[in-house]
């Protein structure tokens, strides 16, 4: 098969809204596990000091749960997947004609199929797949990892470069996959509620600490990001020097 739609989740935790598709295997339910994947290394110090804080139970547990899909891509006989994550909307009409496309035959090996941050965004491809459906070039970290599709090159390049656990696995796919970071608009998924997600919800001052040092983050690699993407479409002759984009 071309694609197989995975759904990461405790297996008696699944949304309402996915459970029939489950059960009809349109899509496949990959339980999360109960410890930290054997290929993955976490220590508690170096997490705080790359993230300001030790990384929750539930949020090493989903993170060992992308991993192990990575994983499992590149020895399956699919050739990308489409992994849904907690509690979600899918536009399954849309979802049946994305799982047509061959992706590295058009030279997209990550796509999200939906964001959380709005960020600068150039249009990269119109009207993909549908009218009226757009490829956004993320010009900074948008956040999130509840929807997206991977090819087995794409699924490489996590695989090699987030075996050392320091931030949540939303982040850390932002930081590694900053360069040419595409998604859809608009998404072909919304999320709903946060009650079925991985993470635990972390006390108050653990998500003010959170809160803290992501936006720190965020600044720093948005800027950085933002300079260096500029500079890269002055170059190629995409952007005029002196336009603002």
């Amino acid at each position: 098969a071309l694609t197989r739609i995975v759904v990461i989740g405790m297996a008696d935790a699944v949304a309402p809204r996915l459970e029939d598709a489950v059960r009809s295997a349109s899509v496949n339910l990959y339980p999360a596990p109960s410890v930290l994947h054997p290929a993955l290394k976490y220590d508690e110090k170096e997490a705080i000091t790359a993230w300001g804080r030790p990384l929750l139970a539930g949020e090493l547990v989903a993170y060992s749960s992308h991993y192990a899909a990575w994983q499992e891509l590149q020895s399956g006989d699919a050739k990308q997947y489409v992994v849904l994550a907690g509690d979600v909307i899918v536009n399954w009409t849309f979802f049946g004609k994305l799982a047509e496309v061959d992706l590295a035959a058009i030279g997209i090996n990550y796509l999200r199929l939906n964001h959380r941050h709005p960020v600068p965004s150039p249009i990269v491809k119109e009207n993909f797949i549908e009218s009226n459906r757009f490829i956004l070039d993320l010009d900074g970290p948008a956040a999130g990892a509840t929807a997206y599709a991977i090819t087995k090159a794409g699924a490489r390049v996590f695989l090699d470069r987030c075996r050392t656990v320091l931030r949540p696995i939303a982040d850390e796919m932002s930081l590694v996959w900053s360069d040419r970071n595409l998604t859809l608009f608009p998404p072909a998924v919304l999320e709903g509620s946060d009650e079925l997600n991985l993470c635990d919800t972390p006390s108050d001052a653990e998500s003010k600490l959170k809160r803290a040092a992501t936006s720190c983050w965020h600044l720093g690699h948005a800027a950085t990001s933002a300079v260096t993407r500029r500079w890269q479409r002055i170059g190629d002759g995409r952007v005029p020097p002196g336009h603002r984009s």
